[in-house]
């Protein structure tokens, strides 16, 4: 979900302030959910915004593979198709020249993950952060929880800054402590909470940079047919990460802005634990208290 500074609308509804109506936001969904989530915005009135600043596209999709690399199918005919990662955001927009149009009016353009719940929408400090330092990216890390917590961490690979998926890190390596052994060597987790200059951006998604085609292996349950019926099994997709963009990063003009769990992260993407448990961490139940918590 990404979202840019400037255009024109109002709304009879709610309060919102004038300067946030301003802004538009652009809604990638992925061809299973975009008919699903097109019509969850009109039923829910756009939540108090204006129906004109909201723009809607589709991502790609690709062929979901076994863990021997065969061609998983959604039925007897159909081969199992799934979205290609957030860093299709490059590839939707080069295609879309509606959306380019948009960017060239801009100044900055927040892009966030949907399934973090306390995602802050143009977050002032951030963007305040952004424009004093005239950075072309910055984005928002936290503190790993442990050596085990499945996020990217903010790194500098080959001279240039970069994430390492959590994946691509090795379980020693992941847990390597500094010389005093306080922290993590490699503590600092991405949250996909990224504040782009606009032209910077617009630069990325029409230019020739081959970054943004570099697919990762993601290693999931995968819901397909058997020959009989649906089933769920371990596969792979391929993805594209919107942080592919790193390297093109001019240095000295990224900047990483740290923030506190309690405040800023609680995704959602584990199932709820028994009531009578301790909350499953990066749950709904957890996101929902989290939720609670910041609001009081």
């Amino acid at each position: 979900m990404a979202h840019g500074f400037n255009a024109q609308s109002s709304s009879k509804d709610v309060d919102i302030p004038e300067g946030v109506q301003n802004c538009k936001m652009m809604v990638m969904t992925s061809l299973e959910n975009h008919a699903e989530t097109v019509e969850f915005f009109k039923a829910n009135n756009y939540f108090g915004g204006n129906e004109k600043s909201f723009v809607f596209f589709p991502q790609a999709m690709l062929p979901a593979v076994d863990a021997n690399g065969k061609i998983l199918m959604s039925s007897e005919s159909t081969i199992k198709l799934a979205p290609n990662g957030n860093g299709a955001l490059f590839d939707s927009i080069s295609k879309r020249p509606e959306i380019q149009e948009i960017f060239k009016q801009l100044e900055y353009v927040q892009v966030i993950g949907v399934d973090n719940s306390l995602n802050k929408v143009l977050d002032p400090l951030f963007i305040g952060f952004t424009y004093f330092n005239q950075l072309q990216v910055s984005m928002k890390a936290l503190p790993k929880r442990n050596a085990e917590e499945k996020v990217g961490v903010v790194a500098i690979k080959n001279g240039k800054y970069d994430i390492v998926e959590y994946s691509e890190f090795s379980p020693e390596l992941a847990a390597e402590l500094t010389a005093d052994g306080s922290r993590l060597k490699f503590y600092l987790g991405n949250i996909l909470i990224f504040l782009f200059n606009a032209k910077f951006l617009l630069d990325q998604c029409t230019g020739s940079s081959n970054d943004q085609s570099l697919y990762h292996r993601a290693h999931k349950s995968i819901a397909h047919w058997d020959g009989e019926k649906e089933v769920k099994s371990p596969g792979w997709k391929f993805e594209l990460f919107i942080h592919n963009v790193m390297s093109e990063v001019t240095k000295g003009k990224l900047g990483v802005f740290q923030v506190e769990r309690e405040t800023d992260f609680a995704p959602v993407k584990n199932a709820n634990g028994p009531e009578e448990e301790a909350l499953v961490n990066d749950s709904p139940a957890q996101s929902r208290q989290m939720i609670l918590e910041e609001a009081t």
